[in-house]
């Protein structure tokens, strides 16, 4: 054997082989150093050489063909076309081996609706080969998003994210991976800020896709009362009052924001300057972000005891073995240093006291039976009574209903209000429409509440042809409710009820023998159950009003009687000589155009002891009254001024003056898409062209101004020719605002 290894390797053969190698080195040198020296005569060798060689390559692949064999793998989702994937590799008689795709027309035997391995024949030169295609159900694959490619969050009205890619995996094979686009994510949207989950689907197979839209506020405006001490370490809990923010969004939601919330924070600053006197200050306060500027009256001595506490809780039964929920419970507390302004709490653990009764409930006592020192849990079902003690002040109790868990998941009870009662009072013959009526369910006695439509099912005890009070009766279940309704008679002219005594507003003064009734008031009368009202002036012979003891000043009851029907009416009567005035308020705010007067005609009130008195900005000024603080009429701004009556040194709140812009404003873009040489329709693949295109910026006044300068296929979202159909492409220019307007094209 290594006699004949020892005779191949000296063969002369090799010797050729190697010479030739030699020959064809020396010549490419050679060919090139020639085509430096001579390129014209290069250029005509090489379109020789590129002649020669394409007419090997066409003899190359119709040299007859010895085998044939299929390389790749394809898996598909049933009912999936096959679309590629395998390749050829052919071998000819001459030893020469070269690759093809199998095209659609050479695949046969593939049934896209037989789950798993399938045999395929493919024909290549009348050669016959079989190959394997996987055919997957779609329960066998997920989709997914990939990690990265699709933002969490947008900003109101932002578009899709443009680069979100959804992965097809077959176990934790991926298999395929396709674009996120607008077809695809059906139910995204921008409009309202929020958390959202979506579903994107890709021929049927889902991918969930969470994303938030951030909350953009467009403006916080302070509203209320807020005290703090001078001279003292600022914080959000020795700054008193009721002072909320109200926000407004721009996605048009609108909410107020009570001080106490913990995602409002108190900028840190210096303490208030002390002055042996009351004066006006501002704090500064941050929501989401953004700064707000407040009024502070910065009070100087001590802060009295709480007159009054009044514990509010939102959630007014648990389950046996919850424990208390503390952010369910705030306080609103009146301090005599502040009478009238309700300071609002977060009610802490240390101010929560279970109370035990002892005895009858006739003659029951309450005891406290905790400290605040732990948190409250209801470890026994039935009443459980709650008080709050705030700097040695204690509010009314409060019942709180503990519950099993078996009660927690059963109705206890209907609602007694009947949401969506039809359209207007139902008439004498007419049907009972419950058209978007809705009932509310209590369940574990008031733990939780769903509201269920209402049907006609549901509702017994409606007789049409009988106008007056009627009661019907609700079923859900095994429970039922009965709900008062009145069927009101068109053809009537009986007097039916006596409802209110109306325009009696302002406290009246009683000096005389005689009771004085306020020239406007008057009773609100109904007619025919429902079918009409009318106003009967207190002065009509037919209103008697008896009850009234003069002289006597305290609270009396007057009884109103008219045609049958009685009102009672509680008023005080109290002497006009011992009223002292005990508060004023001006507007919350004037808006003004830049370079305009201010207005002078928003109302204020000066209230006193027993009545108030409203009147315009501009009579308080005339008697007397001044605006402290600054503005500027002359250009676009917020300011904030209070205003004072020249009677009361204290005003409720400072007015904000708006002073706006009158010049136009942009309102938006228009594209121009009307030029002959605008290009609208596209083939499969081609690119954008903006050649002919206008983009105009729209102006509040009706005017435009021509951008087209700054037009760019940069601007244009979603435009895609990778598939035939009518499309449309998202425009989008930034300048003070963010401005959107389509571009509608054809894809053929």
């Amino acid at each position: 054997m290594k006699k004949l290894w020892t005779k191949f390797k000296n063969l002369r053969l090799w010797r050729v082989i190697g010479g030739a190698f030699r020959v064809v080195g020396n010549s490419i040198r050679r060919f090139f150093g020639f085509v430096g020296r001579h390129w014209r005569a290069a250029t005509l060798i090489g379109l020789a050489v590129a002649i020669a060689l394409g007419t090997f390559l066409a003899l190359f692949l119709t040299l007859p063909v010895k085998s044939v064999e299929i390389e790749g793998e394809v898996i598909l989702l049933q009912g999936e076309s096959y679309a590629g994937g395998l390749n050829v590799k052919a071998t000819t008689k001459a030893g020469l081996v070269h690759r093809e795709e199998v095209l659609t027309s050479m695949l046969s035997g593939y049934d896209p609706n037989v789950v798993g391995a399938q045999e395929v024949t493919v024909t290549y030169k009348r050669k016959k080969v079989k190959a394997t295609v996987k055919v997957l159900a779609p329960s066998a694959v997920e989709l997914r998003v990939r990690a990265g490619t699709l933002p969490v969050s947008y900003e109101p009205n932002d578009p899709l994210g443009r680069r979100g890619v959804l992965d097809l995996y077959y176990g934790e094979r991926l298999i395929r991976s396709v674009p996120v686009t607008r077809e695809n994510a059906t139910g995204f949207s921008t409009v309202l800020s929020g958390n959202y989950s979506i579903f994107l689907n890709y021929k049927g197979l889902l991918a969930r896709y969470d994303y938030t839209v951030l909350e953009v506020i467009e403006s916080i405006t302070p509203i209320g009362i807020l005290y703090a001490a001078q001279g003292e370490e600022l914080s959000k809990e020795n700054a008193i009052g009721n002072l909320k923010f109200h926000v407004k969004y721009k996605d048009g939601r609108e909410e107020d924001v009570m001080i106490y919330d913990e995602r409002i924070a108190l900028k840190e600053g210096d303490p208030l300057e002390e002055t042996g006197e009351d004066y006006k200050a501002s704090l500064t306060f941050t929501y989401k972000g953004v700064e707000v500027v407040s009024p502070v009256t910065a009070y100087t001595g001590e802060l009295l005891m709480p007159k009054t506490v009044t514990l509010k809780l939102d959630k007014r039964a648990y389950i046996e073995g919850e424990t208390f929920d503390y952010s369910t419970a705030y306080l609103e507390v009146e301090y005599e240093r502040f009478p009238g302004t309700l300071v609002l709490l977060r009610a802490t653990m240390d101010e929560i006291i279970v109370l035990q009764r002892i005895g009858e409930p006739e003659s029951a006592v309450f005891v406290p039976i905790t400290d605040g020192t732990e948190p409250i849990v209801f470890n026994e079902i039935g009443y459980t009574y709650l008080v709050a003690r705030y700097i040695g002040v204690d509010s009314e109790r409060i019942t709180v209903r503990v519950v099993s868990e078996e009660d927690a998941e059963r109705v206890t009870g209907l609602s007694t209000t009947w949401h969506g009662l039809p359209t207007g009072m139902p008439k004498k013959g007419q049907e009972l429409d419950c058209t978007d009526a809705t009932l509310d369910v209590i369940y574990g006695f008031g733990y939780s509440k769903e509201t269920v439509p209402l049907t006609l099912e549901m509702v017994t005890g409606y007789d049409k042809e009988n106008a007056g009070d009627q009661v019907l009766t609700i079923t859900y279940g095994e429970w039922s409710t009965d709900v008062p309704i009145r069927i009101a008679d068109p053809e009537s002219g009986e007097v039916t009820d006596v409802y209110d005594v109306v325009g009696w507003n302002e406290d009246t003064y009683y000096t005389s023998d005689e009771l004085v009734i306020p020239a406007a008031a008057y009773l609100d009368v109904e007619i025919g159950y429902g079918a009409d009202r009318i106003r009967v002036p207190l002065t009509d012979e037919e209103v008697e009003i008896t009850g009234f003891t003069p002289h006597v000043l305290e609270r009396q009851t007057l009884l109103i009687r008219y045609q049958g029907f009685e009102l009672v009416m509680n008023i005080e009567v109290v002497d006009d000589r011992e009223e002292e005035i005990v508060g004023f308020s001006a507007p919350w705010g004037i808006t003004v155009n830049v370079g305009e007067e201010l207005d002078l005609s928003g109302e204020c009130t000066l209230y006193y002891t027993r009545r108030s008195e409203t009147m315009t900005v501009a009579e308080v000024l005339a008697a007397g009254g001044r605006i402290v603080g600054n503005y500027d009429l002359t250009k676009k701004g917020d300011y904030a001024v209070w205003i004072y009556h020249p009677d009361c040194e204290q005003t409720g709140h400072y007015t904000a003056i708006h002073v706006e812009s009158t010049d136009p404003y942009v309102t938006g873009i228009r594209l121009d898409v009307s030029g002959d040489s605008v290009k609208t329709t596209y083939k499969v693949g081609e690119s954008l062209s903006v050649t002919g295109m206008k983009l105009w910026l729209c102006y509040s006044d009706g005017s435009e101004t021509d951008i087209t300068d700054e037009l760019g296929d940069n601007m244009f979202s979603y435009f895609n020719t990778t598939a035939t159909g009518a499309r449309t492409a998202t425009v989008t220019y930034f300048g003070e605002d963010r401005f959107v307007t389509g571009f509608d094209y054809i894809v053929e």
